[in-house]
């Protein structure tokens, strides 16, 4: 999952490992936003609408990344921010994946 080698799993390298097992299953033809919509739903685990910063480092936990709490957290930040926001809705996680697309090979 640490595709750069720095020790570290960025958020854009878990979230293409996720876009990755989402693509597997995904129709050939399938758009970024299917695609994000599928991760989102993944992520939203009581389908609230929104991710609670617990539900993304649940998911996290699952996947068998070697991450360490500490580690979870410093990623965890760049997709909620330093600002106190606990909850992403789905425009905003749509928006993030439109944003890094590129990075993510989407």
């Amino acid at each position: 999952m640490d595709a750069d080698g720095s020790g570290s799993v960025s958020l854009e390298e878990f979230l293409t490992v996720m876009a990755s097992e989402v693509n597997e299953a995904a129709e050939p033809e399938q758009t970024v936003a299917q695609i994000a919509d599928e991760m989102f739903e993944i992520l939203d685990e009581d389908n609230s609408g929104e991710v609670s910063f617990l539900e993304f480092r649940n998911e996290l936990k699952k996947l068998p990344t070697g991450m360490n709490d500490e580690d979870i957290d410093e990623l965890l930040q760049e997709m909620f921010g330093g600002g106190g926001d606990t909850k992403i809705d789905k425009h905003e996680f749509m928006q993030f994946i439109e944003l890094h697309k590129a990075e993510l090979d989407l």
